[in-house]
């Protein structure tokens, strides 16, 4: 995850992070519950988190991730979407838009550089 200075399980499908981020302006350490949810291993799960920062304010995000086999490999899509409250969602959505396209981009580029050193992925935002 892109900025992550701490990951802590705490059930199997359950972790709490902290999070730094930069919106603009905004600068934040965010503590943030992440949750994996509707797993059908191994082909389908959704990731949703739910960060506080204080006076920044608060950020939720899902995004559903399909795995698909591929005769070379595994094709990975996904849906993406963030919303944000207090300083966060006053900075304006065009630029928290484009923010978090970014950070979710680079989450799945790490995500899937651990796999295979040229993946194969596709991308559907919502």
């Amino acid at each position: 995850i892109p900025g992550c200075t701490r990951m802590t399980r705490l059930a199997p499908h359950r972790f709490e992070a902290e999070i730094e981020v930069r919106y603009g302006p905004v600068h934040a350490s965010f503590l943030t519950d992440i949750a994996l949810t509707d797993v059908v291993a191994p082909a389908h799960y959704v990731l949703s988190g739910r960060g506080h920062g204080g006076l920044a304010g608060v950020g939720e995000g899902r995004a559903e991730v399909r795995l698909d086999a591929a005769p070379d490999g595994t094709v990975v899509r996904y849906r993406a979407a963030l919303s944000a409250a207090g300083a966060l969602g006053r900075i304006g959505s065009r630029l928290l838009g484009g923010t978090t396209r970014r950070l979710i981009d680079r989450f799945f580029a790490a995500f899937l550089a651990t796999f295979d050193e040229d993946p194969v992925s596709g991308a559907d935002r919502a």
